[in-house]
């Protein structure tokens, strides 16, 4: 009987240790999270303050931006990616242990389990809260390309018609001069190479544009490419681990140039405008013929769109073959080669691919209405800016 109630007491002293252990870690718990958010907001109040975004963004971000990118590119596979992947399946779990809570609340154990995996859930999405609000959030609230370049303005036509068939004569002139085989087809050097070339360039206008001058991580082969085919998507840079990812399935005479718009994203500018433009001059002004050729037309592409959007009467519109035949038998044959990349290997999830096409496109019209001019097409006013055309 004594050594019974000897053992009851032994039981309620521990019992009072562990609840006053939970106690304690439940403050340490609260008081983390709430200074974490306080934190947060403090920075996203500086952080409408455009002056501050630019300061911050020039002087401070590019550092750790730099370190963490030197860090995760030792790592041959995008970490940001499957972290994505765990994340969700974390979420999932979690779900699934609140669902469970309702038929074993009583067990202590699995209340201890429950209270731990919530606690790691909140813990995760306030720190991913305030690396994003330190890596993205602040970066992207600063000035057009941190020199408060307007946003928009309004061309005359045969300003944008003069601008489109300068950029056809540079392309005609560059497929005239870029390495070919017997065949006739071009010649690229390896894609570690062409992306140096590209970071070259760019560098070119980092005198203006001062975060080009910093470190060029490489990109990385997302791991679900297939996906981002299917989306339309070329690549995607994870601010969390400053990682940049492409899609694999991309055409090689393209890779450059994305490779140089996903870094622009990692050196701060993070408006799809911004990258646009900087990657299509850095990569034109680029030693690399291939590359230097792709930019071109890439900025005639732009020029093109806008004039026949200017003139929606195509009866108006004029001799439209302004390239050369050559240029379109370029680029067929790299979406060829691309094609055949994607053909000659194996995607299980295939059969999702209708659905994943239906998001992109529901997608790309929500993300060109929120972000207005900053969108992918607002490449065209900067580009009439650099070239000398005064807008209204």
């Amino acid at each position: 009987m004594k050594y019974n109630e000897k053992e009851e007491r032994k039981e309620r002293r521990e019992k009072k240790k562990k609840k006053k252990q939970q106690k304690k870690e439940n403050r340490h718990f609260i008081r983390h999270t709430v200074f974490s958010l306080i934190t947060v907001l403090i920075l996203n109040i500086a952080g409408s303050f455009p002056g501050f975004c630019d300061f911050y963004t020039d002087h401070i971000y590019v550092y750790p931006a730099a370190a963490l990118g030197f860090i995760t590119s030792l790592v041959p596979f995008a970490i940001g990616e499957i972290v994505m992947y765990i994340l969700a399946l974390s979420v999932l779990c979690t779900a699934i242990t609140l669902v469970l809570f309702i038929f074993l609340h009583r067990h202590e154990s699995f209340r201890h389990h429950t209270s731990n995996s919530l606690k790691s859930l909140v813990r995760t999405a306030v720190n991913f809260l305030f690396t994003y609000t330190l890596f993205w959030t602040i970066p992207i609230r600063g000035t057009h390309l941190g020199h408060d370049i307007p946003s928009s303005a309004v061309y005359e036509t045969a300003d944008i018609l003069e601008l489109r068939n300068y950029l056809a004569a540079k392309t005609n002139a560059a497929s005239r001069t870029v390495p070919r085989n017997e065949k006739g087809s071009l010649i690229l050097e390896d894609a570690d190479t062409m992306n140096r070339h590209a970071a070259e360039g760019m560098k070119k206008y980092s005198y203006y544009y001062t975060r080009l001058d910093h470190y060029c991580p490489p990109i990385k082969n997302a791991i679900c490419s297939d996906v981002l085919d299917w989306m339309d998507i070329g690549g995607y840079t994870y601010p969390y681990t400053m990682e940049m990812t492409q899609n694999k399935y991309c055409s090689r005479l393209y890779q450059p140039l994305l490779y140089a718009h996903e870094l622009c994203h990692h050196l701060g500018y993070y408006k799809e405008s911004e990258a646009n433009f900087l990657s299509c001059i850095g990569c034109a002004a680029s030693d690399d013929p291939i590359v230097s050729y792709y930019a071109y037309f890439e900025m005639y592409y732009y020029l093109d769109k806008a004039y026949r959007t200017s003139i929606p009467d195509e009866t108006l519109r004029g001799d439209m073959t302004a390239l050369d035949d050559q240029v379109w038998i370029d680029i067929r044959e790299s979406q060829e080669e691309a094609a055949k990349l994607y053909a000659s290997e194996y995607h299980p999830l295939e059969r999702f691919k209708p659905e994943a096409e239906k998001a992109a496109t529901t997608g790309w019209s929500t993300q060109g209405k929120i972000l207005g001019a900053y969108s992918y097409d607002g490449v065209i006013n900067l580009l009439m800016r650099f070239y000398g055309y005064e807008g209204k």
